[in-house]
């Protein structure tokens, strides 16, 4: 590969991260504001700089390869580091900074709609807004770094508040998957600590189910995207399950329970965050009645 740049292409790296999550030309491309000609070469470019196959026609579609799943979190890591370098660059002086830290379950489908109805009515607010893992978001939130945190906890654990809603943990699959009746169930997990992944493995093992991890991903798009490719199922509320994942429905399979969705604010909160907390509070209530009606 001689001649090829060690150094990724930010753009590049954008159209990568939307082909994984849309498993479609077209639909990346108009993510992307590009056309479908411009996001195959930007994604053969990719291809020629690791020196890997990342995706494969099926049908239609685009299916990531493993390779391609096992870049995705250096390139989600490596776009979210440089938006927030710009972000820091740009931020004045005078302007009041909320860090909002959420897991990945609602960052991209509800939370947008939210800061948006926000920034209205606060245009002199930047709202900083971190995605991790809940783990991660619960320390943010103890040691003080967070401004505002959204957090899944047990319903009956005392050691946290009480939750704003509650919501449904399901068993999740591809819409095709099918399992192999001679062998182990295929599982996606998240690696630990993950409340989602304590609570099926420990449930399934309850039943003496035998069980295989197929994959232990580094991040929920990981999940989402190996589960998307057949490679298992997993446990998870279905906020945020990306087309072409759905509730997988098998009798012998255990009840997961419910989780709780925890708002917190930092001690020390001033207005504009407490604004932001009691507002996401409402809406986290109205998720929850829509979701359940």
């Amino acid at each position: 590969m001689s001649g090829m740049t060690n150094n990724f292409d930010i753009d590049v790296l954008r159209t990568f991260i939307e082909s994984v999550h849309r498993r479609s030309l077209s639909s990346a491309a108009k993510r992307r504001d590009k056309s479908p000609s411009t996001v195959t070469l930007q994604l053969q470019r990719l291809e020629q700089q690791v020196g890997v196959k990342l995706f494969q026609k099926v049908g239609r579609g685009l299916a990531p390869t493993e390779q391609a799943l096992r870049l995705l979190p250096f390139a989600e890591r490596i776009v979210s580091a440089n938006d927030e370098g710009i972000r820091a660059m740009r931020q004045s002086l005078n302007q009041e900074t909320i860090r909002l830290v959420v897991p990945a379950d609602i960052a991209e489908t509800w939370l947008p709609q939210q800061i948006s109805a926000f920034s209205l009515s606060h245009p002199d607010v930047l709202i900083e807004a971190q995605v991790l893992r809940n783990s991660e978001i619960i320390e943010s939130v103890d040691i003080g770094e967070a401004d505002v945190a959204l957090h899944w906890c047990r319903p009956d654990d005392a050691n946290t508040v009480d939750p704003v809603a509650t919501f449904p943990i399901e068993w999740m699959a591809s819409r095709s998957f099918s399992p192999d009746p001679l062998r182990a169930l295929p599982i996606v997990v998240l690696q630990s600590p993950c409340l989602f992944r304590d609570l099926g493995i420990t449930l399934l093992e309850k039943m003496n189910a035998p069980l295989r991890i197929t994959m232990a991903a580094t991040g929920v798009t990981g999940l989402w995207s190996a589960v998307g490719a057949g490679l298992g199922i997993t446990c998870r509320v279905a906020l945020g399950a990306p087309d072409g994942v759905v509730r997988y429905q098998d009798e012998q399979l255990p009840s997961l329970g419910m989780v709780g969705l925890v708002a917190r604010t930092k001690r020390a909160a001033t207005r504009s965050s407490i604004e932001l907390h009691l507002q996401l509070m409402t809406a986290i209530r109205e998720l929850e009645f829509h979701g359940s009606s």
